[in-house]
């Protein structure tokens, strides 16, 4: 394709895409996806990444729709080298991996989107728009894994007793075995009973670990 069709394109709007992968089949799917979505053009396809870099059509792509797998080189390791040449390119990941550690990467390694195949027809389009916004987009499963991330851990409770947590709370005021007794008017050795089953359910060995565990 001649650069002064790529041009002129430009002044029609249209969005050049780039495509890196190595299924047949699934690059033929793209094509018919984009066929009729007349303001979105592939101007180059690539089997691999190296075939990619050596050419001049990242320059002239906004959008670069890139696979995991592939020879040699895969999209992930790909990816930094890809972005510190072309740093206007928005990457969108296309694969089959759900893999927890692949999404996160891609992330930190500067994709603006990770869209399963299995979602192309309903996902791709609107991520494709959110990444020319400067957002983001996820294939909802890849999304629901980002906010199981970051949701918070439920605190977990120390299954004292009522009893124990009252010896608790005098440990951390200092007191000593003797004072607690004294303070609660129970034995000494009942006392170290309490400190005993405190240390073993909380997994501590000494009054101050007791304490900052539980604060």
């Amino acid at each position: 394709m001649g650069l002064e069709k790529i041009y002129s394109d430009e002044k029609k709007q249209i969005t050049k895409i780039v495509v890196i992968e190595d299924n047949e089949n699934f690059v033929n799917y793209l094509y018919s996806f984009f066929k009729f979505r007349t303001h979105y053009k592939i101007i180059h396809h690539f089997y691999s990444c190296e075939d990619a870099k050596n050419s001049g059509s990242l320059g002239l792509a906004k959008i670069l729709l890139l696979d995991i797998k592939l020879p040699h080189e895969s999209g992930l390791e790909a990816l930094p080298s890809i972005l510190q040449k072309y740093s206007n390119l928005k990457v969108i990941i296309l694969t089959s991996f759900q893999d927890d550690e692949m999404l996160f990467e891609a992330i930190q390694k500067g994709a603006v989107g990770y869209i399963l195949k299995t979602d192309c027809f309903n996902h791709l389009e609107n991520a494709i728009e959110q990444a020319k916004l400067g957002g983001m987009l996820f294939s909802p499963s890849m999304a629901q894994k980002i906010l199981n991330h970051f949701k918070p851990k439920p605190v977990k409770k120390n299954n004292l007793t009522r009893r124990e947590n009252e010896v608790l709370q005098l440990l951390k005021s200092g007191f000593t075995k003797k004072e607690m007794a004294a303070e609660l008017n129970i034995s000494y050795n009942t006392v170290d009973t309490h400190v005993k089953n405190i240390y073993k359910k909380l997994n501590v060995n000494s009054n101050i670990k007791a304490a900052n565990k539980n604060n």
